[in-house]
């Protein structure tokens, strides 16, 4: 009889934890982005972690290709990614940028806009530096989404939002795209 699915997780990571404590400095740097990675995809149901996403954009353009293969396998879970996405929009801001530039990239869906605005809620609790990006990425990803017509939701966005935001968003917005 084969053991639970649990015991095998256990097993794995028993077995890794043996394979990396003799590993050499240069081969553990040669994996960390693939480990960063799977770790994501491992915890991914339970929400995004501040710290790992933390990691994986301070590990910067090494993981790059690794975060499209993920994007082509989340295309191809839309309901589950969709689930997990929805769980996971806390309020550290990176995530909150991520998802929303991760949607602009999955198939269409009737509350797909809506779920993107709804990353700008609580904006300003956020510490003073944060919303431009959050708002940026946010705007970015409505002009994905919505083409042209992303543009006036974009432009109301900004009006509810400007006070919160630093002085240049609106001209940073104005080359997004060509929005007005």
């Amino acid at each position: 009889m084969a053991p639970a699915r649990s015991s095998w997780c256990g097993i794995a990571v028993a077995a890794l934890e043996r394979a990396t404590i003799d590993e050499p400095a240069d081969v553990t740097a040669l994996l960390h982005p693939y480990r960063l990675i799977d770790e994501l995809l491992e915890s991914a149901r339970e929400g995004l972690h501040a710290e790992l996403v933390d990691e994986i954009v301070a590990d910067g353009t090494r993981t790059v290709l690794l975060l499209v293969g993920v994007l082509h396998l989340a295309a191809r879970r839309p309901e589950e990614t969709y689930q997990t996405l929805r769980t996971t929009a806390s309020s550290h801001i990176r995530q909150r940028s991520a998802i929303a530039l991760l949607m602009a990239r999955m198939p269409a869906r009737a509350d797909k806009l809506d779920f993107v605005v709804s990353l700008l809620d609580g904006i300003e609790a956020l510490p003073k530096t944060d919303p431009q990006d959050l708002f940026l990425n946010v705007a970015d990803a409505i002009l994905m989404i919505d083409g042209p017509r992303g543009k006036q939701l974009t432009r109301s966005l900004f009006d509810r939002y400007a006070r919160l935001l630093p002085r240049g968003t609106d001209s940073g917005l104005q080359h997004f795209r060509g929005t007005p």
